[in-house]
């Protein structure tokens, strides 16, 4: 039985199910091996023959390798708390889940879209997914795209799906004030992301993320409403790296850096 409580989401209209045990999806297996096929795009021309190498592959050739198991979703946290891995649970087989490589700085996750018909064609719609995705945010040349799950196997190290529930953030506000706060992650709600940011005082306020748009709405010490846009640079411990930057109705610039390293931190923005 799954125990939750519904909340709000502040400016959003949106109601949030906050899980308080496993879901029925969580106890489902998948299978894994500590060294799958690494199967990575360069770009749009590697896209057919990589599809074609992971509709050759199945959890019955997989299992043949030394070290295969089957895992419970709830073990692996990247497929049940990032959006595009909460998707790629949604759909039905055939479905492939794709993220750029390296994923430390290239900032791309796709899912296959639910009206493939073949694992072959899952595989090239979430590729190209990427590949599109790390072209619109200007990702360096040398990002490409690894399949990492399909249908009911992961082609990537169990490590390789990581997700920090929570990361240290920086509030810088309009008179240039940074306070040190936490962002941690929501269930996401299809494909727009919940982030709550907190400090001792509890949560002083909501984000919510959808493709580059973002608002929030602060809660402390007054009540206020921002809207605004996310520059995105990679993955850190499986969650997004950005850089939000903010504006009230009335013009005041916020900037948030979640889940920043120094060098981003200081980086021009």
């Amino acid at each position: 039985m799954t125990i939750g409580c519904s909340s709000p989401v502040a400016g959003t209209g949106t109601t949030l199910t906050t899980l308080n045990g496993p879901s029925a999806a969580d106890l489902l297996t998948i299978g894994a091996a500590p060294l799958p096929p690494r199967l990575v795009a360069a770009d749009v021309g590697d896209v057919n023959e990589i599809s074609a190498s992971a509709a050759a592959l199945s959890a019955e050739q997989l299992a043949q390798r030394r070290g295969f198991r089957q895992i419970q979703i709830s073990a692996i946290p990247y497929l049940r708390a990032s959006p595009a891995g909460a998707t790629f649970l949604s759909r039905t087989f055939p479905r492939a889940l794709s993220r750029g490589e390296p994923a430390s700085a290239c900032p791309a996750s796709m899912a296959s879209s639910a009206d493939v018909l073949t694992t072959r064609a899952a595989a090239r719609d979430a590729l190209g997914g990427c590949l599109a995705q790390l072209t619109t945010r200007g990702a360096d040349s040398s990002c490409g795209c690894r399949l990492i799950a399909v249908n009911d196997f992961l082609l990537a190290p169990q490590a390789d799906f990581t997700f920090a529930p929570s990361v240290s953030a920086l509030l810088i506000r309009p008179d240039g004030s940074a306070e040190r706060i936490v962002a941690e992650s929501l269930r996401p709600d299809g494909d727009t992301e919940l982030v709550s940011l907190r400090d001792v005082r509890g949560e002083i306020g909501r984000l919510v993320l959808s493709g580059e748009r973002a608002a929030m709405q602060l809660l402390i010490p007054a009540e206020v409403s921002l809207t605004g846009e996310r520059t995105i640079f990679g993955y850190r411990r499986g969650r997004l790296a950005e850089r939000v930057t903010l504006t009230t109705p009335t013009g005041d610039l916020y900037k948030l850096l979640i889940g920043v390293e120094l060098r981003d931190a200081v980086a021009p923005r």
